[in-house]
Formats: C-alpha cells, structure tokens, sequence
C-alpha cells in the first residue's frame, strides 16, 4: 500500500472540531485504499494471463472456435 494513503493527506481531528463522521473517515478511506489495491493487482494479473493468450488471437476466434477451445481445454478462462 502506498504510504500516501495513510498520513499525508488526511487531515486529524486534533487540530480542528470534526464530527463522528468526519472522525471515522480516515479509517474509511485507508480500508477502501486497501480494497483498491487489492482490485488494481487482480486487474494486473488478469492482463498479465490475458496478455499470454493473446487477446487479438482470442477476439479473432468466431464463437463456436472459441465455445471449443474453452471446453476443450485448450483455452482457459481467468479465474474469479
């Protein structure tokens, strides 16, 4: 996790009277970073194994070549 996400731009409540709200939102916004992130590395590893398929290849295959190939075997499809 990026250490900007953490203390540098969220502002503390000692300074300032903030609300309940206003007091759990850092809390907030580091666990949605943490969520992010966790998003962005599935993303990048989805383009990774894509990437290994070759997507042109794959989007030329009419649907039938690649119903086939995905039950076949021979084409697997990332996982969730």
């Amino acid at each position: 996790m990026p250490s900007w996400s953490r203390v540098a731009h969220i502002p503390t409540c000692q300074t300032t009277q903030c609300s309940p709200e206003q007091r759990d939102m850092p809390a907030h916004l580091t666990a949605r970073a943490d969520q992010l992130s966790t998003l962005q590395d599935q993303i990048l590893a989805l383009v990774d194994e894509l990437s290994q398929g070759s997507i042109n290849r794959i989007m030329g295959m009419s649907d039938a070549n690649l119903a086939a190939a995905v039950l076949s075997g021979r084409l697997n499809l990332p996982k969730r």
